[in-house]
């Protein structure tokens, strides 16, 4: 039978993963919402990451190490970087204001999709009723949802749920990786206009700049545990 092995950095490797935590909360200082939660989360997945790599490197050189070296750090670092861009890339595209002479139904629209997108593609009147402030009842978040199907960019779906009455019901949002298009489709002498575009690469998947230096009543500290 198998006993766990306790793994820890080593000096090294403690070093290099307490500059990216200091690094990391000078950024998260600055963030909010949504983005801030993500923050909160990627502080911690250096350290997964390394044993993981740890692990596959053990095996592959058929020698054990208790201790995570600082290359290994590194490399998870590198790939935790990348997911923090990735993050601010998508995030960018979620909270982009679009067209400046946009007109409120438009932006009303825009706003809807993007939330239903962060949602998976797939919401309850509900989601909108509480993820949009200036939508406050159900009655009026099934009317948006009504215009969205007007529009030719989603549908009705109904769920079976077991219980007499009127079925539940969730609007599914069309999106050009499905191949889905709405019923309005042959009406628009053959324009693809009930699909809605997936987004697309644009500037903001280059590195982002290195953020300003906070004071030291903003910095958290690494936990020392971590190492030998």
């Amino acid at each position: 039978m198998y006993e766990p092995v306790p793994i820890y950095l080593n000096s090294e490797a403690l070093e290099t993963y307490k500059k990216f935590h200091k690094s990391h909360n000078t950024e998260a200082v600055s963030m909010s919402g949504d983005l801030a939660a993500e923050w909160s989360k990627l502080e911690e997945i250096p350290l997964r990451l390394s044993l993981i790599f740890h692990c596959v490197e053990s095996v592959t050189s058929g020698e054990m190490s208790e201790k995570v070296s600082a290359e290994t750090m590194n490399n998870a670092i590198q790939l935790t970087e990348w997911f923090k861009n990735e993050s601010l890339r998508v995030y960018r595209l979620f909270d982009s204001e679009g067209d400046s002479e946009e007109t409120p139904q438009q932006k009303q629209k825009r706003r809807l999709i993007r939330l239903i997108r962060r949602k998976g593609g797939r919401v309850k009147p509900r989601d909108i009723q509480q993820g949009i402030k200036d939508i406050t009842t159900a009655p009026q978040a099934e009317l948006e949802l009504n215009e969205l199907v007007k529009n030719g960019v989603g549908e009705w779906v109904n769920i079976e749920t077991g219980n007499p009455g009127r079925p539940a019901r969730e609007f599914q949002l069309f999106t050009r990786s499905t191949g889905q298009q709405s019923t309005n489709h042959a009406k628009n002498n053959g324009k693809n206009r009930g699909v809605v575009d997936q987004p697309t690469e644009s500037d903001d998947s280059q590195p982002v700049p290195a953020p300003e230096p906070i004071g030291e009543q903003f910095e958290q500290t690494a936990p020392d545990d971590l190492g030998d």
